[in-house]
């Protein structure tokens, strides 16, 4: 039997056991557009059960889908998703990271609602709990956050760095043994990890080689030319940020990332023009980890705001954050870590920021190119198995991950937005002189 074949459909038995009552009746509805879910599949479930009063409202991530067929692309994209080990990571936030944070901090951290999920390489999923009904919706990633939005979103997530950081230092037993077992997937970055014994760099410089070339073909000969070393250099630029993080002692301290804060991952609570934010949560910790807080910061700023939006407000908000971390530490009666200030947070944002322009050129396809498939996530596309050893699967792999990298670019091209912010992201890099 296939390792990665289906042993389970979404029907009452198993929502009840997920629930741990008995339902009267559900209905199923798509968890996302097009697109916008890069690994795994999502349904939103609405549930009737005899004990609520009002119908419970989830939503159901999973490896496979979980009902209709189970297709050779679905298999080969759960391939991928499964060595990049992204349901473990998400079930390590949430049975366990999470309720630690609540109960020894007091950290708020009580939505999405988490159900139930199961990681075994095979029926993979998460259930939580769907905020949309109670009025939390995404931006619009076309646009930009706003500076309510940006800034409440700074606020919460320096929260979350701050407590982890108070827990760390704390000493917590828990936290520590999370820390410092190597197998644990918060440890590891996503898209650091070799996959299938193949570099990701292969994948990550393919893609920022792609938006270059998309570039001079759409006139911007000069601008591409002049940032044309980052098709050969990007990764490297993302790995060097993740090697610099250290448990404590420096700026680059320790602490618990959500590791993929941008437009489509954080819910708001206010006004439909954003000038207004109420709440704000996150969700989708599939590449959460224990970083440094300035992978996080680049990461958002430049996935998440405009070119215009960076240039008029990036060192208030930077100076908006540090202020509420501090305030945190503070309260909790812990100090900043050593070498940690203001001006200190600013000018090392600005000293890595060539790691916010090459994560930018990778995100761009993703999260602004227009769907050719459910999503652009390498392996979604029915392939046939590699008979060969392990020279010949290596180069299947690396064959799969440059046809997604051209995907990627087939759905950039197809897109104004993401053509748009891609000569806004070029203008500003040499602008920047980076």
């Amino acid at each position: 039997m296939d390792p990665l074949k289906r042993a389970q459909q979404l029907d009452k038995d198993f929502i009840s056991k997920l629930l741990g009552q008995s339902i009267t009746s559900f209905s199923l509805s798509e968890g996302s557009k097009k697109g916008d879910n890069v690994i795994g599949k999502m349904l939103s479930v609405q549930v009737s059960t005899e004990k609520e009063e009002k119908n419970l409202h989830l939503v159901i991530k999973s490896l496979l889908p979980l009902i209709g067929e189970c297709d050779a692309a679905s298999i080969g994209q759960a391939r991928f998703v499964t060595a990049l080990q992204v349901f473990p990571t998400e079930l390590e936030y949430y049975k366990k990271i999470r309720p630690l944070l609540q109960q020894i901090s007091g950290f708020r951290l009580d939505k999405p609602k988490f159900f139930n999920g199961v990681s075994d390489g095979m029926n993979d999923y998460i259930a939580l709990e769907d905020l949309r009904p109670q009025g939390y919706k995404m931006a619009d990633k076309k646009k930009g956050l706003s500076l309510p939005q940006v800034l409440s979103t700074l606020k919460e997530i320096a929260h979350l760095h701050a407590y982890s950081y108070f827990l760390i230092e704390s000493q917590n037993e828990e936290i520590i043994e999370a820390m410092s077992t190597s197998f644990s997937p918060l440890n590891n970055h996503v898209w650091a990890r070799s996959i299938f014994g193949t570099n990701q760099s292969i994948f990550f410089n393919g893609i920022i080689g792609r938006m270059i070339e998309l570039l001079r073909e759409k006139g911007e000969v000069e601008n591409a030319r002049k940032i044309g070393r980052f098709a050969k250099e990007g990764h490297k630029i993302l790995l060097d940020l993740w090697g610099k993080t250290r448990e404590n002692g420096n700026k680059y301290f320790r602490t618990l990332i959500h590791g993929d804060l941008w437009t489509n991952n954080i819910f708001f609570k206010g006004s439909d023009d954003g000038e207004t934010v109420e709440d704000v949560k996150f969700i989708d910790f599939q590449q959460t980890r224990f970083g440094n807080v300035f992978e996080e910061l680049h990461y958002f700023f430049f996935t998440s705001t405009s070119a215009e939006f960076r240039k008029k407000w990036l060192k208030t908000c930077l100076e908006s954050y540090f202020q509420e971390f501090e305030r945190v530490l503070r309260n909790l009666g812990t100090e900043l870590p050593q070498g940690f200030t203001e001006e200190e947070l600013v000018g090392t944002f600005y000293e890595n920021i060539e790691y916010g322009f090459a994560y930018a050129l990778v995100a761009i396809p993703f999260q602004l190119g227009e769907p050719l498939n459910d999503s652009p996530t390498p392996g979604n596309q029915p392939t046939g198995e590699c008979e060969g050893g392990k020279e010949e699967q290596q180069a299947e792999v690396e064959k799969m991950l440059l046809e997604a990298a051209e995907t990627l670019k087939l759905g950039a091209q197809n897109s104004p937005v993401a053509i748009q912010r891609l000569k806004e992201l070029a203008d500003e890099m040499v602008k920047l002189n980076v």
